[in-house]
């Protein structure tokens, strides 16, 4: 079966290894047992529950067992793999020196300290002795424009998902992690959705698996603080290691896929940026986050109606993280969320202008529906220019209140159902968002801080008083010098005890209330 990598380039009529008198539904079924890379068959659609799988592997441990987040990945490789599946074509990619397509990130003036190539690396067997040399199947720039349009945006959630399960490992660089398509339907919501097959949500598995095992990325980071230069070469984000597919037989010539598990190992970035001893020791980075489940669902949930939303979801859960009260401008995510192209068509094309404003207002509106609520500038994004889901917002539940409220705004200028001010576009080119203001499932957990155990304290004796130290002395028929004496203090100082000239502290009274107790019994 070695050989039977070559059948993945043609269809299930041309495959090598089936013999040609089979028909196509057996074909089909032996060709995906024989193949992983291979689609999915379209079986006929059934209704009602499919049997459990009883996966024959062990698989990673479930994320996000709060129901609300889990940790992961978030160094700059990792978020701008994510620009990259969420934006797509409208990031600047450039030819590099081999007039391949690359598209490069500068860190503090390091030219080319980061770099992402598109390839096509072959299908090899598990018994290859080498993996591919990346830089030998970079495609060109038509190409790899024409691949980028087939990304999904919802490749990005199995980015993160792998990102948050890559912080699982003790030594990424070197472990796997596997993880089946029942674990992924739950994380992204799919397992709700009764509109669609168990088949098509398989093959939507594998679409959104295939584009990860695509990109590349070098890395040449500059020396910060102790930590030493970090330098990557050009190597997989992630490794597709092994797919494979798990079948019920339903007759003795048709098979039903029933189950996937993606066997994924992370690529040798993890070693400089996600190394738990090393950055312990300074000597390498340990960059992680917090990825909110919300996010998975509401990419998987808006990609189509609010695709700039969704990038400026994505490119915001690692702006956060790196400043969380530093204001943003609104050009910044209005690029993020349709390119430079589209903003510079913008300011030629007045209808295209009015079509992307009423485009980002809206998506502004779903982002706080995600969990990202935008708090406006008000020097440079005063009430006039905001959106109108924004001025409504601010309309009193009460309603005496709302009356008020109503007549106060019929008396400004600026009614907030008044058309959109003149110059507005150019006026929001100039504008800020102050913040965002976070749900909780954005912000790490607090730990709960340990309640210290209070220790059964014993019933505290009486202390002696100075009669019963002189009375308890004498029954003795100690002198003032013998009990000082006994407890190795001076003859002046049980004088003074005695006259209550002194207190006791609570070791010489257990002292002497032991001392002077026996001479009672």
């Amino acid at each position: 079966m070695s050989d039977h990598s070559v059948c993945c380039q043609f269809s299930y009529a041309n495959c090598p290894i089936l013999p040609p008198q089979r028909n196509a539904t057996v074909s089909r079924t032996l060709c995906l047992e024989a193949c992983p890379a291979l689609p999915l068959p379209t079986p006929s659609s059934k209704r009602g529950r499919y049997k459990q799988l009883d996966w024959d592997l062990s698989l990673s441990p479930d994320l996000f067992l709060n129901g609300r987040n889990h940790p992961f990945a978030s160094c700059l490789g990792i978020w701008e793999m994510s620009n990259i599946l969420a934006q797509r074509t409208n990031i600047a990619w450039d030819v590099d020196q081999g007039g391949n397509w690359c598209y490069r990130r500068e860190v503090k003036g390091e030219q080319n300290a980061i770099a992402f190539h598109i390839t096509q690396l072959p299908n090899l067997p598990k018994t290859a002795p080498l993996s591919p040399n990346p830089t030998d199947y970079h495609l060109p720039p038509e190409t790899a424009t024409e691949v980028l349009k087939t990304f999904d945006l919802r490749a990005v959630c199995l980015h993160l998902i792998y990102a948050a399960y890559a912080t699982t490992l003790h030594q990424p660089w070197q472990e796997e992690f596997v993880v089946s398509s029942d674990q992924l339907e739950t994380y992204l919501g799919l397992d709700k959705r009764k509109d669609l097959t168990k088949a098509a949500k398989l093959l939507l598995l594998k679409q959104l698996a295939f584009p990860l095992d695509q990109i590349t990325v070098s890395l040449h980071w500059p020396q910060r603080g102790p930590i030493p230069p970090v330098t990557v070469e050009e190597d997989q984000i992630w490794h597709l290691v092994e797919m494979q597919h798990h079948c019920i037989r339903n007759t003795e010539e048709e098979s039903q896929v029933v189950g996937l598990t993606f066997r994924i190992r992370p690529g040798r970035w993890a070693h400089g940026f996600l190394n738990r001893q090393k950055a312990r020791e300074k000597t390498a980075y340990f960059q992680r986050g917090v990825l909110p489940l919300r996010v998975l669902q509401s990419v998987m949930r808006y990609w189509q109606q609010h695709e700039g939303a969704m990038g400026m979801l994505v490119w915001l859960l690692f702006k956060l993280r790196v400043g969380p009260n530093q204001p943003v401008k609104v050009e910044t995510l209005m690029g993020v969320a349709y390119g430079s192209q589209g903003l510079k068509r913008a300011k030629r094309d007045r209808e295209w202008r009015k079509t992307l404003l009423h485009r980002y207002e809206g998506d502004l509106e779903t982002l706080t529906h995600c969990g990202v609520q935008p708090v406006f500038d008000s020097q440079t994004y005063p009430v006039d220019i905001q959106p109108f889901w924004a001025k409504v917002a601010a309309i009193p539940e009460e309603s005496e209140a709302a009356v008020d409220f109503w007549i106060a705004d019929a008396q400004n200028d600026q009614s907030i159902t008044a058309a959109s001010p003149r110059k507005k576009w150019q006026r929001l080119m100039k504008a800020r968002i102050a913040q965002f203001n976070l749900a909780p499932d954005w912000q790490k957990e607090a730990k709960k801080p340990r309640l210290k155990r209070q220790r059964k304290r014993k019933p505290e004796t009486p202390s002696l008083t100075r009669e019963q130290i002189r009375e308890k002395r004498r029954q003795k028929g100690w002198s003032q010098r013998d009990l000082a004496q006994f407890i190795g203090k001076s003859q002046s100082w049980v004088r003074d005890i005695e006259k209550g000239r002194l207190s006791i502290n609570p070791a010489v009274q257990q002292q002497l209330r032991e001392l002077l107790d026996e001479s009672s019994q």
